[in-house]
């Protein structure tokens, strides 16, 4: 990767995301992925979305996403504890290999914005399962 961005391939120089357009919407200023564009894309997921749940804890992302609304998702979790272990095997990766330092450094300082979004969303989503469990609606 790194001998790929210091050849200055353009799919690898310039790290790209869709997160921040997503949630900031179709604008000029979103399509830019400024400070501006950031700022907005915070206040939608904050004000616009009752859940915004990440991967890296997908368990609780729809315990979350079943709390919030379970007239649609009542069950999802344990559907999706039953069906995990047979997702992952089918698919794990073979002979994975963690990325360089280096590589991990380049991609978070161009993807600032993104990652700080990303913190945002995490927070939000951890914040909201505390008042859950402070309030008695997440079972343990």
């Amino acid at each position: 990767f790194l001998a790929q961005i210091s050849e200055e391939k353009t799919e690898c120089s310039k790290p790209y995301s869709n997160l921040i357009p997503f949630f900031c919407g179709s604008g000029e200023t979103c399509l830019k992925r400024g400070d501006k564009a950031l700022e907005i894309a915070k206040r939608n997921v904050y004000e616009r979305y009752a859940i915004v749940g990440i991967m890296e804890d997908f368990p609780n992302t729809m315990r979350a996403i079943e709390t919030v609304a379970p007239r649609f998702f009542l069950g999802s979790s344990v559907l999706f504890r039953t069906a995990n272990e047979a997702l992952h095997e089918r698919s794990k990766t073979a002979h994975r290999k963690e990325p360089e330092s280096k590589t991990v450094e380049y991609l978070r300082n161009g993807l600032r914005r993104e990652y700080e979004l990303y913190d945002f969303i995490k927070k939000i989503l951890y914040d909201k399962i505390q008042f859950f469990k402070d309030n008695g609606l997440w079972e343990a």
